[in-house]
């Protein structure tokens, strides 16, 4: 039969061709079928087209690789290299005055100078009073370790750290490189205390023989140099080997 023709046949006539009974058949439903496969004419629709990439038989619909982490390009040597070549192409000169903005020593010779300058920079409030000249203990100093001992173990509504349990707390941390006793010489590690206990505002304060951080003037006090010194005490490149803080406190960086 031809696709373009109309089929006219009655009941009888399909049964009678077909040799087959269409009794009991949902006629209404199978009208439906035909009329949804053909045109107003009784023509064949024209099937549409698979999209490309549509899923068929028997195949699996494609799909893009997912990125991951190891498909990223692995720049990261290529633009520490470069920053050190930026470095390296600047005067001694230069050198010297990005490294004094910045707190460094400027001694040294030009590949110091450049490792100084890729450090993390020191905490801000740090830099600025090193530049108004005022004092600031160094890293690894058992200054450094009382004003740290002070912030994490005296809560600032009690009195105060007697000198032997301050003494104890600071040795506990690691951060001086000398013990606070001392080494059998006339120098220990409480002879520098009087630095912190002076200035204009001082560090610390004692009272009857009892030491906390002073919180006054706010951003500039006792309690702020602590915690700019106890983020240091964490940075590697900033202490000597084996005196960084043991408190297992972890900064980000």
């Amino acid at each position: 039969e031809k696709e373009d023709e109309v089929c006219d046949l009655t009941l009888d006539e399909v049964e009678s061709e077909s040799h087959v009974s269409l009794s009991g058949v949902n006629m209404d439903h199978l009208l439906s079928v035909s009329n949804a496969s053909t045109d107003g004419a009784g023509h064949k629709k024209a099937k549409r087209p698979r999209d490309e990439g549509e899923e068929g038989t028997g195949q699996k619909k494609s799909r893009k690789k997912k990125k991951t982490d190891t498909d990223a390009p692995a720049n990261i040597g290529e633009e520490e290299d470069q920053e050190n070549d930026d470095l390296m192409s600047r005067s001694l000169g230069e050198l010297k005055e990005m490294c004094r903005v910045r707190s460094e020593l400027i001694s040294g010779s030009k590949k110091e100078l450049v490792q100084r300058l890729r450090w993390q920079s020191k905490p801000q409030l740090i830099i600025e009073r090193l530049l108004r000249k005022q004092y600031v203990p160094k890293t690894n100093s058992s200054n450094s370790a009382l004003m740290v001992a002070l912030l994490l173990h005296h809560t600032p509504s009690d009195t105060g750290l007697s000198k032997e349990d301050l003494m104890r707390h600071a040795d506990d941390l690691g951060i001086s490189k000398d013990p606070m006793g001392g080494t059998g010489g006339f120098y220990d590690g409480w002879s520098s205390i009087k630095e912190l206990l002076t200035g204009d505002p001082p560090l610390v304060q004692g009272p009857k023989k009892k030491y906390s951080l002073t919180t006054q003037p706010p951003g500039q006090a006792g309690v702020d140099i602590a915690a700019a010194l106890h983020e240091l005490a964490h940075r590697e490149e900033r202490t000597d080997s084996g005196t960084m803080c043991r408190c297992g406190a972890v900064f980000s960086h």
